[in-house]
């Protein structure tokens, strides 16, 4: 699945967020890492493809950070499932905290007094060497009150002028999901 256009990257993300992030929250009280994945349908195991192509619908994959006994090796497994199935185009989803214009970058935003709650939805996308071509972000401030999210803002970016910067000045996500060394 290729999203062609900075629009349909960004109306993907709100309805993430609308349909999925924000009942979440409001049905369970917190929203867990994940990833959703989309494989090239061709790289799909064979019994997975053969129902994907069937259907005439698009492979996707969720990928919750309980799959893993840590952070980072949930990463690991990120990058391994991108690698075998060639995911060219991958979100992932968190509940976060964000310190809007900080001075002070020694204070983690979670200990920060000025942090505000943020649900945040990174996307990334690559060639079909894994080479990184997009990135962007969905970050999205909110509150609760009486089990209710109320959203105070939504911020879009793309960036998709990697150019010369390449792999190293990306995110974590985005070097998971970003790998050179695809046969």
């Amino acid at each position: 699945m290729d999203f062609e256009t900075d629009k349909e990257i960004e109306d993907e993300m709100n309805m993430m967020l609308d349909d999925m992030v924000i009942p979440m929250m409001e049905g369970t009280g917190s929203v867990e890492l994940m990833g959703i994945l989309f494989p090239d349908n061709a790289h799909l195991p064979k019994e997975m493809k053969e129902k994907v192509t069937d259907s005439g619908k698009q492979a996707c994959m969720v990928f919750p950070s309980a799959a893993a006994s840590s952070k980072d090796e949930w990463y690991e497994g990120v990058s391994e499932i991108t690698k075998k199935m060639r995911i060219r185009n991958a979100f992932m989803i968190s509940d976060t905290w964000i310190v809007e214009g900080a001075k002070d970058l020694s204070v983690a935003p979670s200990n920060h007094p000025d942090r505000k709650d943020a649900f945040v939805i990174h996307y990334v996308n690559t060639d079909i060497h894994g080479i990184l071509m997009k990135t962007a972000m969905l970050v999205c401030t909110y509150k609760i009150e009486e089990n209710v999210v109320h959203i105070l803002e939504r911020n879009f970016k793309v960036d998709d002028n990697w150019g010369e910067l390449g792999i190293q000045n990306s995110s974590k996500f985005a070097n998971a999901v970003a790998n050179h060394d695809w046969a």
